[in-house]
């Protein structure tokens, strides 16, 4: 028992840490994860507008509010707000962006610098770009 005296805070610190870890572990998988959209999700977004407002993962998450909001001018200003940081870890960031680059029809160039931007950082996602594709020409005024 000489070694208990000796690493006694030690072992307690450790034993309360145990308890706290198992704690969080229990609690976290009993609960729900919080859906989209949701009440829930909206104040969410909010208290992490207020911890870290700079983010750009926050201003992603603000960007999905704004597309909940039904404002398409807001959710493109969040995105491209988050982009100009340089953020390369949040791939739905990412894909997002290229994805609303390809809806609006915005310049093939743009296209491509998004989409590969994405691609070139998150190569091994199974996730794809939606495209409708046209039916072709069908008046004088499409030609």
């Amino acid at each position: 028992m000489a070694w208990f005296r000796q690493w006694r805070v030690l072992a307690i610190a450790y034993s309360f840490a145990t308890v706290v870890a198992i704690r969080e572990v229990v609690v976290s998988r009993s609960r729900e994860p919080v859906a989209w959209p949701s009440e829930e999700w909206s104040r969410m977004v909010e208290v992490v507008g207020v911890i870290n407002p700079e983010e750009p993962d926050t201003r992603w998450l603000e960007s999905m509010e704004s597309r909940i909001d039904g404002g398409v001018d807001d959710f493109t200003l969040h995105l491209e707000e988050s982009l100009a940081s340089d953020i390369k870890h949040n791939e739905f960031l990412l894909q997002d962006y290229a994805q609303l680059m390809l809806d609006r029809g915005a310049d093939y160039r743009i296209v491509n610098w998004a989409a590969n931007r994405w691609r070139e950082n998150h190569p091994f996602t199974s996730s794809t770009l939606r495209m409708e594709l046209s039916t072709g020409i069908t008046s004088d005024e499409e030609r």
